[in-house]
């Protein structure tokens, strides 16, 4: 990006708050949540009151911001059917609801206003939180490694602190990173990203995270193919087959990745369709009203899955929106024009489909990896989608 587009991008206040937000995912460490939660919060706020008249509320017709806005507000009005409903519970889902829309969105608003192209801004956005995450990274593994035995599960520094949550972040920022390599043409900064990636795929392997790792070893080959990066993609299939028999070869390399097993999770999925009885249609609401137990496991606080979470919380009906987010989002990426675009945000879309059929509680959250993870690479369809106008024309932009 030129001096020009720089100066475009840092000269609108929302552009820097909203990197400081996905940056804090990085830096503040798990005890600040609150106040990035909250520092979040005032960003909706503010760009609420400024932004109100200028939001094109025809945009409700596009199919999927339409299935967007039907989903979060009925996770949050599910409070109404639950044991445990309170009125100041109904106000926070429904401000989350909000904020939620709100993050989708705000890519929009900002390639609205600078008049950037979506590869602009992306990069630029991406640029500067990619190294935020390498470091981050290394600082996680020298400090950890310091204390722990190395055969021990990284435990990652800030916000996204789990070994789970930290790797599917770093999984997508290897995704969008290989996605713009091609456009890096000096050979010093080439060779930079390309050790940053290595770094945080070193990071996701310490972790000992066995979905990341499977949607990631799915993904990358096919975002590679479509990209026609084939000379990386040979080299990647050559990577992953010489470490499966690194690892068929290793005994303790094997019972690293295979001494969880499947976690429990077939039990935690028939624990739930048994708990659903008299709840098919409408769920047990957002705010469950028993929590699921198991023998070996204890008590266990979310379902491992996106698609069976919405089924336990929000019945039938949740499930049915969140199919069709599902196959709105797989459509709306078949409808970019930029190949480029395309190739990255289908990528995305493969590793967040894999990885969260083993991981994640409800898509109607605090500010934690599903936003990484579901909520951005949706908003960066809905940016890259031309026909979809968010945002009215703003005067001097047009």
């Amino acid at each position: 990006m030129n001096f020009t587009g720089l100066k475009k991008f840092y000269s609108q206040p929302w552009a820097p708050a909203y990197l400081a937000f996905l940056a804090g995912f990085f830096i503040l460490p798990y005890e600040q949540g609150r106040l990035h939660k909250n520092g979040f919060a005032l960003f909706v706020i503010l760009f609420v009151v400024v932004s109100f008249k200028t939001i094109n509320w025809q945009c409700l017709k596009n199919s999927m911001i339409l299935l967007i806005v039907l989903y979060l507000f009925f996770a949050a009005v599910s409070i109404f059917w639950s044991s445990h409903f309170e009125i100041a519970l109904l106000f926070k889902y429904l401000a989350l609801a909000v904020s939620t829309l709100v993050f989708c969105i705000t890519p929009s608003y900002l390639n609205r206003v600078t008049n950037l192209s979506s590869v602009e801004l992306l990069s630029q956005i991406f640029f500067v939180l990619f190294p935020v995450a390498v470091l981050s990274t290394v600082y996680s593994v020298i400090s950890f490694y310091q204390l722990n035995a190395l055969n021990q599960r990284l435990e990652f520094f800030g916000r996204l602190d789990g070994p789970i949550t930290h790797s599917v972040v770093n999984a997508l920022l290897i995704l969008v990173s290989i996605g713009f390599l091609e456009q890096v043409r000096n050979w010093w900064w080439r060779g930079g990203i390309i050790f940053g990636i290595v770094l945080l795929g070193i990071g996701i392997l310490l972790s000992q995270s066995r979905g990341p790792m499977l949607a990631l070893c799915i993904a990358l080959p096919v975002q590679l193919w479509l990209l026609k990066m084939y000379r990386s993609l040979i080299i990647i299939i050559i990577l992953l087959g010489a470490s499966i028999l690194l690892f068929v070869n290793n005994t303790e390399l094997m019972n690293l990745m295979t001494t969880r097993g499947t976690s429990l999770r077939p039990e935690i999925w028939s624990l739930i369709w048994q708990s659903m009885s008299g709840n098919m249609w409408l769920g047990h609401s957002i705010l469950p009203e028993q929590r699921m137990s198991l023998p070996i496991l204890g008590e266990v606080h979310h379902a491992h899955n996106l698609m069976i979470a919405s089924f336990y919380h929000l019945g039938s009906l949740g499930l049915m929106l969140h199919l069709g987010i599902i196959i709105i989002w797989f459509k709306s990426i078949l409808s970019l024009q930029n190949n480029q675009s395309k190739a990255v945000a289908f990528g995305v879309f493969a590793f967040t489909l894999i990885h969260f059929q083993f991981d994640g509680g409800i898509l109607l959250t605090k500010p934690d990896v599903l936003w990484w993870g579901v909520w951005l690479p949706i908003s960066w369809v809905l940016m890259e989608q031309n026909q979809v106008q968010i945002f009215k024309a703003l005067k001097g932009n047009q």
